[in-house]
């Protein structure tokens, strides 16, 4: 038996092909779609991490380049603060507050270094709040003995030294009396406060 295929059956098959054809292009056309907006949106997101990049990266040439402008500068914030590597910063400091007194014209008999203020320098202390150490940053503190019969402004001039130093160290008190001759005093006790890396 043959099946003859006639106009209506033809039309038939025909469109129920044309509509599998079309479901198929439909369903095609919704997956690529849905595919190309998932990633148009990843380049979006990347786009805009390489946005943020490219802006750090050009705030960090910046300062690169600020740093290189400011070099003296640099140097000058290194030297705020001693390296505390072993005991060697307790030679510079020995070395500088020597530079110091040889400036003015004074003597320095001692040096003692401790990690605490001594007992005259605490009561001086706590009548006056002193502002704390930036984080990093540790503290050690220098007792100096003085020779005896100083010069008033050769001492004034000392303290300018120190004081004037590049914030590297701070007085932190000082316990003088009279001496015999009107412009000599006498020194009991001097302590610096020294800020170490």
């Amino acid at each position: 038996m043959k099946k003859v295929l006639n106009a209506s059956i033809a039309r038939i098959v025909l469109s129920l092909l044309l509509l599998i054809i079309l479901s198929a292009m439909v369903g095609l056309v919704i997956f690529a779609y849905s595919f190309l907006s998932k990633t148009s949106e990843e380049v979006g997101k990347m786009q805009t991490e390489a946005i943020a990049v490219d802006a750090k990266i050009q705030s960090l040439l910046a300062s690169k380049s600020q740093l290189d402008r400011n070099s003296d500068t640099v140097k000058k914030a290194k030297n705020i603060v001693s390296e505390s590597k072993l005991y060697q910063y307790q030679n510079q400091i020995i070395k500088d507050l020597n530079t110091y007194a040889d400036r003015a014209g004074i003597p320095i008999k001692a040096f003692s270094f401790q990690n605490e203020p001594t007992t005259s320098a605490k009561t001086a202390k706590s009548s006056k709040r002193t502002p704390a150490s930036p984080a990093g940053v540790k503290s050690t503190f220098v007792s100096i003995q003085l020779g005896d019969h100083i010069d008033y402004t050769k001492f004034l001039h000392f303290l300018s030294l120190i004081e004037k130093n590049v914030t590297r160290m701070q007085l932190l008190g000082v316990s003088i009396s009279r001496g015999a001759n009107n412009h000599e005093i006498s020194i009991q006790s001097l302590e610096v406060k020294v800020y170490t890396r």
